[in-house]
């Protein structure tokens, strides 16, 4: 078997891309905060993405209660 073979561990892939994108993430924020609109732009948007998840949960908690069950007619 070759030494310099190179498969890699999925563990130390998936590392490398986690770090890759930490790095970007962070590269985004600074550009953001040097512009003046990362504090309060990325606040709103957090509140929109959390209001957002928040109105599917209570939709997927209705379907899943059965509150909002529609019944259906059959077709003949």
């Amino acid at each position: 078997m070759n030494d310099n073979d190179t498969w890699q561990p999925l563990s130390l892939a998936a590392m490398r891309l986690l770090v890759k994108l930490d790095e970007k993430q962070n590269e985004n924020a600074e550009r953001d905060h040097r512009s003046g609109r990362g504090d309060e732009e990325s606040a709103r948007t957090n509140r929109e993405q959390v209001n957002q998840g928040l109105k599917q949960i209570a939709a997927f908690e209705r379907r899943a209660s059965g509150i909002d069950h529609r019944p259906t007619r059959k077709r003949n």
